[in-house]
């Protein structure tokens, strides 16, 4: 088994903000429509490479279709057969929880949020079938979990927080974070504890042994590059944007659902004075292609939002690592 951890510093956002943040991307959703066959925001463009496939836009049996844009790009594949994604939302009501079921190909999985209007806790599972070799032993059916308890995040008092784990007959990969309450030059901040662990199982556990302990520098290194990228975007990217007015950040995410930086295609519902695109993006919000929720000016509980107030902090995060090496353990 190995095990890997690294830290870093995040500035605290206010649970205030997050929830409102929340409720407005949901009332950018709501706010959509089925027009001809095709989805529809707010200010009248469409919403590129999804389709619905029936039952009552944002709600509960709704089924839509998301399809790469432009297959014939892609070196992997033919022209005309891009990717297809099928998501069916199974529940839908911003007050007590979302929830929706994914399909492609042999991936299938389900993603629920409780309680959006007051973000708690956000959870989703899901299987893939891989053949490993030739006959029925080669198939191997692997396993994700995840599950962010965004109530113990906030209190920050070093439990862990959020786990994400993927299983597979011969092995175990395991993701934990934890946060501590902190002080930054900016004021509150949380370190989080990314913890890494990996080992075999079964016949594998042995022989994998001797792999990770000659691979935990490279695996050290590339724990410590993720978890400081992902601490940079935060400080010089999502913090700066959070901290504009709400009708900027509607903006951006009005972009970002239609493909407006992507080229996405406008249709013939494009209202006048809407061309934004080259504006910077919600960085790491949805893009384009997501589904849209709602009928037209259906409102969110808590969508009334104000923006957040808090300067971005584009300086390094603070950060250190340790490592423990393949060591013995029960096998499964």
């Amino acid at each position: 088994m190995a095990r890997l951890r690294h830290t870093t510093t995040l500035r605290v956002v206010p649970h205030a903000e997050l929830t409102a943040l929340v409720a407005q991307l949901l009332d950018v959703l709501a706010r959509t429509r089925v027009v001809d066959g095709r989805i529809v925001a707010e200010d009248g463009r469409r919403v590129p490479d999804v389709r619905p496939l029936g039952g009552d836009h944002l709600r509960p049996g709704a089924a839509y279709r998301f399809q790469e844009a432009d297959p014939a790009a892609r070196p992997d594949g033919p022209a005309g057969e891009g990717e297809t994604v099928d998501v069916t939302l199974t529940r839908w009501d911003a007050g007590r929880g979302l929830a929706v079921a994914v399909a492609s190909g042999e991936i299938a999985g389900e993603a629920r949020f409780a309680t959006p209007a007051d973000p708690a806790l956000v959870t989703a599972e899901g299987a893939a079938t891989a053949t490993t070799g030739p006959g029925p032993l080669g198939v191997k059916r692997i396993t994700g979990t995840l599950r962010a308890d965004i109530d113990v995040w906030y209190c920050a008092e070093g439990a862990v927080a959020v786990v994400a784990q993927a299983d597979h007959p011969l092995g175990r990969a395991r993701v934990e974070l934890a946060t501590t309450h902190t002080s930054t030059p900016d004021g509150d901040g949380w370190e989080v504890a990314v913890t890494l662990t990996l080992h075999g199982r079964g016949p594998a556990r042995p022989l994998l042994a001797p792999v990770l302990l000659a691979a935990r520098g490279r695996l050290r290194r590339g724990l410590a590059e993720v978890v400081d990228d992902a601490a940079a975007t935060w400080h010089g990217a999502f913090l700066p944007w959070l901290a504009e007015p709400p009708a900027r950040r509607r903006r951006d995410l009005l972009d970002d659902l239609c493909g407006a930086r992507g080229g996405g295609d406008p249709g013939p519902h494009t209202a006048d004075g809407h061309g934004t695109a080259g504006t910077p993006g919600a960085p790491g919000l949805p893009g384009a292609g997501s589904p849209g929720a709602g009928s037209p000016g259906a409102e969110v509980p808590g969508a009334d939002v104000r923006g957040g107030d808090a300067p971005g902090d584009s300086r390094p995060a603070e950060r250190g690592s340790d490592v423990t090496g393949p060591e013995g353990g029960a096998g499964e």
